[in-house]
């Protein structure tokens, strides 16, 4: 390109136009020649920043997104075993529900044998001292209230069957 110049300056010197011109072309022909692949260089080296940038920030997105994954797999993970947590400590406290209504039904079972007994004993063996007791009282209305020595022992002997039987009653129920 410079030779092409200094060949133009020396035929302008000579005053040979015709080849001054197309010195000077050939010249200006290398320059943009030399300007066009400078210009390529650098749009090719802007090329490649830019797709630098841009998978730069490509990447940044995708750490970014995969933070956000990672966090929310966490927080999942967490829910998760509070969930399970909660579902065992639920499950521990209905076997413990269970076994005290187990223990509560056999009591009531027990206190229920109890006053069935007691329901037996006031109905059936309580019964009879007080009939008994209430047979030699009407004896002794029916006598204008006198009564003899026997008639009296009788109701001593009915009193104290009452009154064992009351003690059986008591001693049974605090046995339970």
């Amino acid at each position: 390109m410079e030779v092409y110049m200094h060949l133009f300056d020396c035929a302008v010197s000579a005053g040979d136009y015709k080849k001054a011109v197309a010195y000077n072309t050939r010249s200006r022909v290398l320059h943009d020649s030399l300007q066009v692949q400078s210009n390529t260089k650098q749009i090719g080296e802007l090329q490649i920043k830019y797709e630098t940038v841009k998978k730069d920030k490509e990447i940044a997105m995708l750490d970014k997104s995969a933070r956000i994954r990672n966090r929310e797999m966490l927080y999942i993970i967490i829910g998760s075993l509070i969930f399970i947590g909660f579902c065992v400590a639920l499950l521990l406290q209905s076997r413990v529900i269970h076994r005290h209504n187990l223990i509560i039904k056999a009591k009531n079972a027990a206190l229920n044998s109890a006053l069935d007994n007691i329901a037996y004993i006031q109905s059936h063996e309580l019964r009879k001292p007080v009939a008994s007791i209430l047979g030699l009282i009407n004896i002794i209305k029916a006598e204008d209230y006198h009564a003899d020595k026997d008639t009296l022992l009788k109701l001593e002997a009915a009193a104290k069957e009452l009154d064992d039987k009351i003690q059986d009653i008591n001693a049974h129920a605090q046995m339970k």
